[in-house]
């Protein structure tokens, strides 16, 4: 039982780092907001690979990295969790600089 809280606690940590690199390097090119959610979509690849680009969903504290494509169906998100998304190209929108 005790090694597989260490190895949550690893790939927490490790999940942490990869949402903090991509974050600081990454520059946002739209948005998606409603409420406490939020999806960013960043012009760099970060730890995505071929086409793909960073993304980063964020739900009050709660922070999750993605990779996504544009595809004809709209923008196409693989999470780093293991689950996926297709969300309608027409939500994003041009970041607000604050």
């Amino acid at each position: 039982m005790g090694g597989y809280a260490l190895g949550r606690k690893v790939k927490s940590a490790a999940l942490a780092l990869l949402i903090a690199a991509g974050a600081a390097q990454a520059d946002v090119v739209a948005e998606f907001v409603e409420g406490d959610f939020r999806v960013e979509l960043h012009k760099d690849a970060g730890p995505c690979v071929g086409e793909a680009l960073w993304a980063v969903l964020m739900r009050g504290r709660e922070r999750m990295p993605g990779c996504w494509i544009l595809t004809p169906e709209g923008v196409q998100i693989a999470w780093l969790n293991g689950k996926a998304d297709v969300l309608p190209s027409r939500l994003f929108r041009k970041p607000e600089i604050l």
